[in-house]
């Protein structure tokens, strides 16, 4: 039978506040990426940062990031992303996002 020195650590436990803690589980990020596993249908991503506007990107020029292949118009770009692959990397995978509203 309980006796009142438990029942009243019982009540503290109770009334202290919950603490609860949550994993997030890191994983393999989705990526919008065609058949041969090239993303953003091959335009060269530091072009939409240099040049503000999208330039097609060459075979020739090409690195792999994160599971991702990316195009490059130039050697310079190439160069460029390799030295800050994370400035570049498009969000959401190359997805767009939805918004909420309609």
């Amino acid at each position: 039978m309980p006796v009142a020195s438990d029942r009243m650590r019982l009540d503290q436990r109770i009334s202290e506040p919950l603490k609860m803690r949550v994993w997030v589980e890191r994983g393999t990020p989705k990526l919008n990426l065609d058949s041969n596993r090239v993303i953003l249908k091959g335009y060269d991503v530091v072009a939409y940062f240099t040049q503000n506007k999208a330039i097609k990107g060459s075979p020739a020029y090409h690195t792999t990031y994160q599971g991702a292949t990316y195009y490059f118009s130039s050697a310079e770009d190439l160069t460029t992303f390799k030295k800050n692959p994370s400035r570049y990397v498009p969000q959401y995978g190359g997805f767009l996002r939805q918004s909420g509203t309609k």
